[in-house]
C-alpha cells in the first residue's frame, strides 16, 4: 500500500510538470545525476499505431551479444567489447516513451525514449545511453530494447498484429537490476509497461516509465 501511494505522488508529481511549457530533445547521453546532455530539439511526431492489449503473448527470452558490430573487429565500439546485441525485431518506437527518474521525493531529470531502438545503461562514458554513476553500477548494467512483437487484439476475431513494446534486461550486472522491486534474472527480457520502476544496482534513484500520452488516459 505505501508503494503504491508514493507511485501515486510521483505520478501527480511528473502530472503537474508536463503542463508546463518545455523543450522537446532527442536522446543522446544521459547523466543518472543533475546533468543532462542533450541533442537536437523538435521531439518526433508519436506514431499513429494503436497499442492493443495482447490476450496472450510469450517474448522471445534469450543471451545476446553487443550493441554494434564493427564489420573488421567484431562486437565492440571504439574498441570497448559490447554484451548486448540489437535483436532482428528491433524497432523504434512509435510512443513518446520517457523515463523519469527520481531521488528520494525528488524528479532529477527527464530521459526521452523514442529517437533509437535501443539505450543501454551503465558507468562506461564510452558507449552507454544512460549514464549511472553509481560505483555498485557495472560499465554496461543493462539496457532498454524496443522490439516489434505480435499480438492478439481484444476481441480474438482480428488477426494478429505488430506494436512495439519496450522491455528491459539486465547484462549480467554485479548488483543486479530491479523492476517494481523485483530482482530480474540475468540476460533475458522482461516487457516494461506504463508506469513500470525500475532500478540499477544499489543506487536509490528511481527510473519510473510513461508516455507522452500517459497523463491523458
Amino acid at each position: 500500500m505505501k508503494a503504491e501511494q508514493t507511485l501515486k505522488m510521483k505520478l501527480e508529481m511528473i502530472k503537474k510538470i508536463s503542463k508546463r511549457s518545455s523543450p522537446s530533445y532527442s536522446s543522446k547521453k544521459f547523466l543518472s545525476d543533475d546533468k543532462v546532455l542533450w541533442g537536437t530539439s523538435n521531439e518526433e511526431t508519436e506514431g499513429k499505431t494503436d497499442d492493443a492489449e495482447e490476450k496472450k503473448y510469450k517474448p522471445n527470452f534469450g543471451l545476446t551479444g553487443a550493441l554494434a558490430k564493427d564489420e573488421l573487429t567484431g562486437n565492440n565500439i571504439g574498441g570497448v567489447v559490447l554484451k548486448h546485441s540489437i535483436p532482428l525485431d528491433s524497432a523504434k518506437p512509435t510512443r513518446l516513451w520517457r523515463l523519469y527518474i527520481f531521488k528520494d521525493e525528488n524528479i532529477m531529470e527527464t530521459i526521452h525514449l523514442h529517437r533509437q531502438s535501443s539505450f543501454l545503461a551503465g558507468r562506461d562514458k564510452r558507449v552507454v545511453d544512460i549514464i549511472l554513476e553509481h560505483p555498485s553500477c557495472s560499465s554496461q548494467h543493462a539496457v532498454i530494447q524496443f522490439r516489434k512483437v505480435k499480438v492478439q487484439p481484444l476481441n480474438d476475431e482480428d488477426d494478429e498484429i505488430e506494436v512495439v513494446k519496450p522491455f528491459l534486461m539486465d547484462l549480467s550486472s554485479t548488483h543486479k537490476t530491479m523492476l517494481n522491486g523485483k530482482h530480474i534474472e540475468d540476460c533475458r527480457y522482461y516487457e516494461l509497461r506504463e508506469k513500470d520502476c525500475i532500478r540499477f544496482g544499489g543506487s536509490s534513484r528511481e527510473y519510473v516509465l510513461l508516455h507522452a500520452h500517459s497523463n491523458e488516459e
